[in-house]
Formats: structure tokens, C-alpha cells, sequence
């Protein structure tokens, strides 16, 4: 796994606005039969990696948890990341290759 590029790749998703932030919205937005992919801290809280378990199950999703919060929140430019949705196929699969 090529952890630089990942999070690389994840600040240029991030600059053309192709992730959603925050567990709220995130758990709102799962789409059935739709690629997507989740980048949840390693250090989030009990309560949201539950949740995001359950929902990968239900939706199918990727779900990547090898990064940490402050991993995250430089990779995008944002404070206090814990979970980061994207959608964008092309994103995903170029994502994808490096893990």
C-alpha cells in the first residue's frame, strides 16, 4: 500500500470537491449499487466504526481504516477528519490500484 499517493489522491479528490466529511452526512448519503468508498480513521470513536461496519455490510462499499485522523486532515486540508466519503469512479479505481 503506497500510502503517500493515496493521500495524494485523496487532497486532489478533496480540491475538486468529490468527498463528503462529517459521520452525519456520510451515513445520510450511501447510495445502493453506486461505487463509493470510505476512508475512516483508525482512531475514530466506537460509535461511528460500528456504524460504518454495518453500513458496509448493507451497501457493500470499500472500506479503508489503515490511515489516522491527522493523516487525513492534512491529506484534505481539514481539521479533525474522521470519515471521508468518495464517489467519483475514477478516483476509486486509481485508489484502488495503489492499495
Amino acid at each position: 500500500m503506497n500510502r503517500h499517493a493515496i493521500l495524494q489522491k485523496l487532497g486532489l479528490a478533496s480540491r475538486a470537491r468529490k468527498l463528503l466529511f462529517g459521520e452525519g452526512l456520510i451515513l445520510k448519503s450511501f447510495i445502493k449499487d453506486q461505487k463509493q468508498m470510505v476512508f475512516l480513521a483508525n482512531d475514530a470513536g466506537a460509535n461511528i466504526t460500528k456504524k460504518m461496519h454495518q453500513k458496509q455490510f448493507a451497501y457493500g462499499f470499500h472500506l479503508v481504516d489503515g490511515f489516522s485522523s491527522t493523516e487525513l486532515s492534512k491529506a484534505v486540508g481539514k481539521e479533525h477528519v474522521k470519515a471521508i466519503l468518495l464517489r467519483d469512479e475514477g478516483f476509486i479505481k486509481t485508489i484502488f490500484d495503489e492499495l
